[in-house]
């Protein structure tokens, strides 16, 4: 074999191992998991496959104390200054449901962990009802490679059509950039490790569920905000699962 031919064989083989590396999946994922909901994290764990790490949040058993901490009951002058500018008219203040808490303090600690224990530059957040085909990870790394430093969130799922609760203010490849509020519940979202560190600097509580909670914050950090089209997630609690939030 002739030195040249050998060199051409280590450059080829230099060069895709540097494209598998480019393409390795820039986010780790967290699902928030009511905790005694079996079938669900069975379903996901077939999903997702055996060699896809996959942090399951389960606030009563991690964290139990951060229900009380992150939520104080409710604060209409709170609640109010948060919707203010979102929704017209705005929904009512009221106290959340035992597992509201328990859903909203999830997402917020999975924000928490990520920071603490990734790298990563993509945190995706994926909920406990969530519906999708395998491979997931796969076509999510592909829409990430699609979008620009200048995208914060990345929404990958909702549970209703894309025009039913944020306004779509204009068009980038296939995605629909969004008007605040900019969520469409939050069965399966990513936010970029900037975004997460903004959000957690100033967060202390919260007064409203999370699809609200999180639209509040997208917005005050000035998020650039996309969404798939499709969506490669859609919400089971709307087909398939009766919600283990509204009952």
């Amino acid at each position: 074999m002739s030195m040249f031919f050998r060199n051409s064989i280590t450059l080829c083989s230099r060069w895709l191992m540097g494209g598998v590396h480019q393409h390795a999946e820039t986010f780790d994922i967290y699902v928030i998991h009511n905790h005694s909901l079996f079938e669900r994290r069975t379903y996901l764990e077939g999903r997702f496959g055996a060699h896809t790490q996959v942090n399951f949040i389960e606030i009563e058993k991690q964290a139990p104390e951060l229900l009380d901490e992150l939520y104080a009951g409710i604060n209409r002058l709170s609640w109010n200054s948060k919707c203010e500018g979102l929704w017209s008219p705005p929904p009512e203040p009221r106290v959340l449901s035992s597992a509201e808490i328990a859903c909203t303090a999830s997402h917020f600690y999975a924000y928490q962990q990520f920071l603490k224990k990734s790298n990563k530059e993509w945190l995706l957040v994926v909920e406990d009802d969530a519906l999708f085909q395998t491979g997931l990870e796969r076509r999510i790394q592909k829409r990430i490679n699609l979008i620009p430093d200048w995208v914060s969130a990345l929404f990958v799922g909702g549970g209703f059509e894309h025009h039913q609760v944020s306004r779509t203010i204009g068009k980038y490849k296939n995605f629909f950039i969004k008007h605040h509020p900019a969520t469409n519940t939050t069965v399966g979202y990513l936010l970029r490790r900037g975004l997460v560190e903004r959000m957690m600097n100033r967060f202390d509580h919260f007064d409203l569920p999370i699809d609200y909670e999180l639209a509040y914050l997208l917005m005050i950090n000035n998020a650039l905000v996309l969404h798939t089209h499709p969506y490669l997630v859609s919400e089971g609690s709307k087909s398939t699962y009766q919600s283990s939030i509204r009952g």
